[in-house]
């Protein structure tokens, strides 16, 4: 088996198992992963994933000598073949605990710091969570007359803890409609930075949720983006903590 997975309770452990090449992955063990790890999402009894290396070595990365001898991955299809290509890609890049995939013009040269069109950053949220506005702040630039920057919170029984800030994906049509709204529902206004009442329930997008002692919930989301607002939903219904907690792993 390129990939041994053990199962504890609730854990499952993924192993790399090539130490003879440090855990290096090549495109039987990219697929391994991806397969194993879309088990795991499927499976309701697991709740927690740890990517394992054995003999000594997490993951020395790509095998490179895959490569040369032929195994490239270089993507040759189109159309619904190219979209299934990427997506198993994409769940091997994240099984590996990358962020998401570097997809890369052959024809151009490495230049280190610089990526320009050549080299463009696939990424793709972890998933959402629906949370409630506490604050709001001003924006700059172009969106310096306008509540464009908000702070916001999960449940944790009758209590709301804040979890994070975002300040994009909202259009400017809905940015200037829920400034209005703040302004008329402001709690207490401290300049740059006010609090509203906690009513208005968005659903915001991430990357990963990590330990944080910046919030109040003892957790920080990297990389969130508001996804839509949610007027359908309320406040009663929002993400827990529990809920931040499974997703974080502990």
């Amino acid at each position: 088996m390129p990939v041994r997975v053990e199962k504890k309770g609730p854990v499952t452990t993924v192993i790399l198992d090539r130490p003879e090449v440090r855990n290096a992955v090549d495109r039987v063990h990219a697929d391994a992963l991806a397969d194993v790890f879309r088990a795991f999402e499927a499976d309701d009894d697991a709740h927690v994933a740890v990517l394992f290396g054995d003999g000594g070595n997490f993951c020395a990365g790509a095998d490179l000598k895959a490569l040369a001898a032929g195994a490239p991955n270089r993507v040759e299809s189109s159309g619904d073949a190219l979209i299934a290509v990427l997506e198993r890609e994409f769940a091997a890049a994240r099984a590996r605990g990358n962020e998401g995939l570097m997809v890369k013009d052959p024809r151009s040269p490495y230049r280190p710091g610089r990526r320009g069109m050549e080299w463009l950053k696939v990424k793709r949220p972890l998933r959402t969570l629906d949370v409630v506005v506490t604050a709001v702040e001003w924006g700059h630039g172009k969106r310096r007359g306008v509540l464009s920057d908000y702070t916001f919170a999960i449940r944790d029984g009758d209590r709301l803890l804040n979890i994070g800030k975002a300040y994009s994906g909202l259009t400017d049509k809905e940015i200037a409609e829920m400034t209005k709204y703040f302004l008329e529902h402001t709690i207490q206004d401290y300049g740059r930075v006010r609090t509203v009442v906690p009513d208005t329930v968005i659903e915001v997008a991430f990357d990963q949720i990590q330990p944080s002692d910046r919030h109040e919930s003892g957790y920080a989301m990297r990389f969130p983006r508001i996804a839509r607002l949610r007027p359908d939903k309320p406040v009663s219904e929002i993400d827990t903590l529990e809920t931040v907690r499974q997703i974080a792993g502990r």
